[in-house]
Order: structure tokens, then C-alpha cells, then sequence
């Protein structure tokens, strides 16, 4: 008689790089139709035999491409509307209609972070800040208020 050993367990099969693609597919496309935490779980380890903690690395993959997307998309809007803002500026300019040129350019540099704000520090002088030099500012001095 020989010694009996345990039988030996065996381990899950590994999914190749084209099975975790299509299931980080399956993940987002189940995160774009508002599925639960727990439906996407239990359809994974249903559908591709995934364990629950294989399934958090796909969804959390499946989140990151979803955030890739939504970046891509603000940024091209973006560009879009400075360029529509661009070129209303410019018609404007060709007919000679300042008063709406003036305006399409306030929001224009708003736009663009060009913006400057006038803050009037003790003593009268005005002095033109960006939004950070302002918020830097603004910070100093109530410090030094409260010192006092």
C-alpha cells in the first residue's frame, strides 16, 4: 500500500490578454448601463468563471478607460467652443461691431484663464492679480488680520 496524499487542487486557468480585453468589454459596457456592484460579479463569474477580486481589477480597469473617455471628450468640446468663440470674434471684428467683440473677448479670456481680477489692497492702489496671485493674497491678509 502506498501513501496517500491529498489530491492535488487544481488552479483556475489564467486569462490570456485577448479574454481579459473582451471582459474588461463586458465590465464597461455593464458599468454604461448602470448594472450593481453585485450583478457584474455574479454576470463575470457566470459568464467567464472570474472570482470576485479578478472581477474589482477589470472593473477598476473598465472605470479608468471610462475616465480616458470622458477626459477626451471635455477637452474636445473645449477646443470646439473656443474655436466657435474665435470665430464669431472675428466676424464681429469684419463687421465692425465692437460692442459684441468687446464681449466675445471678456469671455473668451475668461475662457482661457486670461482673465485678470482688480483687487484693491489698503493704501489705494490698484493692482491687477490673477485668480492665484488674488486667492494668495487675500489668504495673507486675513492671516495677518487675525494675528492683530
Amino acid at each position: 500500500m502506498g501513501i496517500k496524499t491529498k489530491p492535488k487542487k487544481q488552479r483556475k486557468k489564467r486569462a490570456t490578454l485577448a479574454e481579459q480585453e473582451q471582459i474588461i468589454k463586458y465590465v464597461y459596457t455593464m458599468l454604461i448601463q448602470s448594472f450593481t456592484y453585485s450583478d457584474i460579479v455574479r454576470n463575470c463569474y457566470e459568464k467567464f468563471n472570474c472570482s470576485a477580486r479578478n472581477t474589482d481589477n477589470y472593473l477598476a480597469k473598465a472605470r479608468a478607460k471610462i475616465r480616458e473617455e470622458v477626459e477626451k471628450n471635455i477637452e474636445n468640446e473645449y477646443a470646439e467652443a473656443v474655436r466657435q468663440m474665435k470665430e464669431d470674434l472675428r466676424s464681429c471684428l469684419d463687421n465692425r461691431d465692437m460692442r459684441a467683440a468687446t464681449a466675445i473677448r471678456r469671455e473668451l479670456h475668461e475662457v482661457l484663464g486670461l482673465k485678470k481680477y482688480n483687487l484693491n489692497i489698503s493704501g489705494g492702489l490698484d493692482i491687477t492679480l490673477s485668480p492665484e496671485e488674488r486667492q494668495r493674497k487675500i489668504a495673507e491678509y486675513e492671516r495677518k488680520r487675525e494675528k492683530k
